[in-house]
């Protein structure tokens, strides 16, 4: 009985119509019970009546079978919303945004949920860069989604000034210098400096942001607060101070997080990186989210 009632429940849910296919099939399938129950009922109350004994026990057995296998579908009927939920409760893989590079996108889709990505190179290589003005830029401009950006190395200003420099460049065809940005170089040129201010206002200030300003929301969480054995409670914190649910978590760089240490507790390097990336594997599936590692290569390449 529980089998049959699961594959009928897995069948509803593929069908994309839970609730009305799976209850609907319960019924049918309790129905059907329920008709054979009296189609043996009658018949043994037949052999009864005609004095036969030689079919009695067989069919009060089957007739004990379907009583239970109806409760049994009580049971599961009562439980559906229960069984939905947890289901409902499983990501399932989906492409949020692309990568940036039509050859790598066109391979894997982009960037998908419940995946770990790592993005791994020498340093200096455009690592912080490819994740910033590429990955989280699409997410938040093109996509509208909200990014999280984990940080070891990275001042939230200067990660700013990046993705305006990105955005200037790929609205107006103006190439500026993320550092100038920062500098305040071009405060007072009449040209750039508005561009600079309304890409600040439309990638950044959420608060006054109208919904005709639709974009994401990026937050950025520096070192001190971010610990190979509480990076998902720092993204879900977060998600709560924020009021928002984050789409894409971008951590940069995996090895560079420290463990927080409990006590007397104490672990080796490669202890603390197998816990960052397994912590990031279950921030990816137990939340749905779509997270990127980015990895800096030692100078023996590892």
């Amino acid at each position: 009985i529980e089998r049959e009632v699961i594959c009928l429940y897995e069948t509803c849910i593929l069908e994309k119509d839970e609730d009305n296919n799976y209850k609907s099939a319960v019924l049918e399938m309790k129905n059907e019970y329920l008709l054979d129950l009296l189609k043996d009922s009658v018949t043994l109350s037949i052999d009864i009546a005609a004095g036969s004994n030689t079919k009695k026990s067989g069919i009060t057995d089957a007739v004990s079978s379907l009583r239970y296998g109806i409760s049994e579908l009580d049971v599961m009927a009562e439980k559906f919303d229960d069984l939905l939920q947890e289901r409902k409760n499983v990501h399932r893989p989906e492409v949020i945004c692309e990568m940036g590079f039509k050859t790598i996108d066109d391979k894997i889709g982009g960037i998908m949920t419940t995946d770990l990505s790592v993005i791994a190179g020498s340093s200096g290589q455009g690592k912080t860069t490819f994740a910033l003005c590429s990955i989280a830029y699409n997410a938040l401009v093109i996509n509208k989604l909200n990014v999280i950006y984990l940080t070891i190395d990275q001042p939230e200003a200067d990660l700013q000034d990046k993705l305006i420099a990105r955005h200037i460049n790929l609205r107006y065809k103006l190439t500026l210098s993320p550092r100038a940005i920062g500098l305040g170089a071009y405060d007072k040129n009449p040209e750039v400096a508005p561009k600079i201010a309304g890409a600040r206002y439309l990638l950044f200030d959420s608060d006054r942001r109208t919904s005709s300003d639709n974009v994401g929301k990026f937050v950025v969480v520096e070192a001190k607060h971010i610990f190979s054995n509480t990076i998902i409670d720092t993204v879900i914190a977060e998600e709560h101070r924020h009021h928002i649910k984050f789409d894409l978590v971008i951590i940069d760089y995996g090895s560079g997080i420290q463990h927080k240490r409990i006590e007397r507790e104490s672990l080796s390097k490669e202890d603390v990186v197998r816990e960052v990336y397994s912590n990031a594997k279950q921030l990816a599936l137990s939340e749905g989210k779509a997270v990127v590692c980015l990895e800096q290569y030692t100078r023996e390449g590892i």
